[in-house]
């Protein structure tokens, strides 16, 4: 599996627009960016900040997991959804505030566990190649700093 560079999501971003029919002009608008700087997204020059990707989801029901690795439908599906409103409260919420209580639930509930172990389980057994990848590139990119 080859790694996803800024030009491989730029290029997904690109291609979302154009299934939307939208000019970069209004894209970039609606997206609250230059238009120069979706340019530079699009071409790979820059990396989308994560509310940029939020934004696409939000607004435009656009599939997270498809923006950054090329893999599912564009447009979000029933899973994306569930996702994207796990973002939400994730976004939405004050992140440390948010980790502290999910933390408090694991460690007390064992329902809690049980779900998130199973949701663990089925996302590797879904995404394991991706998921080592990402674990590995994290590991260079610690080793490069």
């Amino acid at each position: 599996m080859e790694k996803e560079t800024p030009k491989d999501i730029g290029k997904r971003i690109q291609a979302v627009r154009k299934s939307l029919r939208l000019l970069q002009k209004d894209f970039s608008r609606e997206l609250g960016l230059s238009r120069s700087g979706l340019c530079n997204i699009e071409k790979g020059h820059i990396i989308p900040r994560f509310d940029l990707l939020y934004e696409l989801s939000t607004r435009f029901k656009v599939d997270p997991y498809y923006l950054l690795h090329g893999k599912g439908e564009m447009f979000q599906t029933e899973r994306a959804e569930k996702d994207r409103e796990i973002l939400d409260l994730i976004f939405q919420s004050e992140s440390t505030d948010w980790l502290k209580r999910f933390l408090y639930y694991f460690k007390l509930s064992p329902v809690v566990r049980y779900s998130m172990m199973s949701y663990f389980a089925e996302t590797l057994l879904s995404r394991k190649k991706l998921i080592e990848q990402d674990i590995e590139q994290a590991a260079l990119k610690n080793i490069a700093d």
